[in-house]
């Protein structure tokens, strides 16, 4: 339902070009706000206050409301511990400050209009920092550039992080708590339900949705595809930055738990202490919760999401997935070592990574590529390839032995912000599928190869929410799809073009490395 409210001044109506709007929703009415062209509805509740004595428990729908709800205002982030962060990467990445609350679970949405007759592709983004931080109002998850350009429907969401959505309590807390583990993901799951019976209203299609997400949120996406409570709320998925394969099991969780417990001198069955302390407490005693990840073993989520094949359920899911090229410089700002890095260090390192008798073998190979590369980018190559790429072609190589389309991309564009070194790092990509290069000038600078990388990423991820198929004539060029043969990869740059096996020595070595670390 779309209402029109007419302004007043003084007693006169005031003619305006972007009249706010009302929704009917399954909880209430909402009044949005419209700025250049885009209806915003922010801080929509989809679950109740998680804290308390639904503290640890599955999500609980929304108290209804019964007058009209404001929606031009961030809800609070979910309640966490940001970790010490010094040196330049506070320069590059900002985060929102706005404050945390246990009372969190809500979703914003921005839509060209709430014409209802026209169905529009939903995206659906599930936002980075791990399972431990961030929040749905970072300013790179402002959607109004995204749908506007590409005439889409765009949600974010606040979910549990840390030990309020991870932690672990095990059979001694009681069947209630079976979940515990993974009610975190359970909230994303509550919050796509609440998409499919909500944005029909809101100018969006129920039946073609999207998530997607970016470092954490992509492990997020990686869980969402192996939850049975998930089947049929999303028809494609995008994973940035964060292939995850594996999930806590009860048994490594239970080692955390135990960990937790014995500092706040309580057992998993002292449920009604455990809903009681206060949210900073807990979150001391968890240190952060930096290592609490979903659990699986259980009905939410009964097995590992990619260990050794796709989920079935999703088998008929397209994947979008890729990396970026630098992915661990700006992780590495904080050391104070690497910029000064000589050929000893990187030595003594790659040792400590993979043992002398490879040390070498391993520089040789990434020096080989890289003649002109100092040591520190050689180390932060070695960084990158181990971890990020190191899962993101196998779980690709999983999936594509599925029925559904996979298409792969790498970012190799170089940020020039802090003289240039930080190259493609992790989180560069943010302001170019967001299409949001205005406010990210501390990250990306700005100028036209950033507007241009910002039109092919925004337009090409918008693209395969539509239809399953990122190809947009004339923008990039023809994207093949992903397999195990030629494992075709776009890649993103001033020079876009389509690489086959890209990377493909080294990406052999860290395979063969981490079966013989298993």
């Amino acid at each position: 339902m779309l209402v029109i409210l007419p302004l007043t001044f003084n007693g006169i109506l005031q003619s305006i070009a972007e009249p706010a709007a009302i929704v009917s929703t399954t909880s209430g009415l909402l009044k949005g706000h419209s700025s250049k062209g885009v209806m915003s509805f922010l801080g929509i509740p989809y679950g109740a206050d998680t804290g308390g004595q639904n503290r640890f428990l599955p999500p609980k729908p929304p108290e209804p409301w019964e007058n009209v709800r404001n929606a031009e205002k961030y809800g609070p982030q979910c309640s966490h511990q940001k970790p010490p962060m010094y040196g330049d990467i506070t320069k590059i990445l900002i985060y929102s400050d706005l404050p945390t609350s246990e009372d969190c679970l809500s979703l914003n949405v921005w839509t060209p209009d709430v014409n209802t007759e026209e169905k529009r592709p939903v995206m659906v983004y599930l936002h980075g920092g791990g399972f431990f931080m961030g929040s749905s109002s970072d300013r790179y998850y402002e959607g109004g550039n995204l749908a506007r350009e590409n005439d889409i429907v765009v949600v974010t969401l606040n979910h549990r992080l840390s030990v309020f959505g991870y932690f672990y309590l095990g059979p001694d807390a009681g069947p209630e708590y079976s979940s515990s583990g993974a009610v975190g993901m359970l909230d994303i799951v509550q919050a796509l339900t609440w998409v499919r019976d909500n944005i029909a209203q809101f100018g969006g299609d129920p039946g073609n949705v999207t998530i997607f997400g970016q470092s954490g949120g992509g492990m997020k996406v990686s869980t969402v595809m192996a939850m049975p409570s998930a089947n049929g709320l999303f028809h494609k998925a995008i994973i940035q930055s964060g292939p995850g394969r594996w999930l806590n099991t009860p048994k490594e969780a239970s080692k955390l738990t135990a960990d937790i417990l014995r500092k706040l001198n309580l057992t998993a069955a002292d449920t009604k202490q455990l809903a009681a302390i206060p949210a900073d407490k807990l979150l001391d005693a968890a240190s952060g919760g930096m290592r609490l990840i979903p659990v699986m073993g259980n009905n939410a989520i009964p097995v590992h999401p990619f260990a050794d094949s796709a989920p079935e359920q999703s088998a008929r899911i397209p994947l979008l997935i890729g990396a970026m090229k630098d992915e661990s410089t700006n992780s590495l700002l904080s050391d104070p070592e690497w910029r000064s890095m000589d050929e000893g260090t990187l030595k003594q390192r790659v040792a400590a990574l993979v043992g002398k008798q490879d040390a070498q073998k391993v520089i040789d190979m990434y020096q080989s590529s890289a003649p002109n590369d100092p040591p520190q980018f050689i180390w932060a190559s070695i960084l990158s390839d181990s971890g990020f790429f190191n899962e993101t072609y196998p779980l690709a190589d999983l999936k594509s032995e599925q029925p559904s389309s996979v298409y792969m991309y790498r970012v190799d564009w170089r940020s020039p912000v802090l003289g240039g070194i930080i190259r493609a790092a992790h989180a560069v990509d943010l302001p170019f599928v967001w299409d949001n290069v205005d406010v990210s000038e501390a990250l990306v600078g700005k100028g036209p190869d950033q507007e241009r990388m910002a039109q092919m990423m925004s337009r090409s991820f918008a693209e395969f929410a539509r239809s399953g198929d990122p190809n947009v004539p004339g923008v990039i060029p023809k994207w093949p799809e992903y397999n195990k043969i030629d494992q075709a990869t776009l890649i993103f740059d001033n020079q876009v073009r389509v690489e086959n096996n890209p990377d493909q020595e080294k990406r052999a070595y860290w395979q063969a490395f981490k079966a013989s670390s298993d």
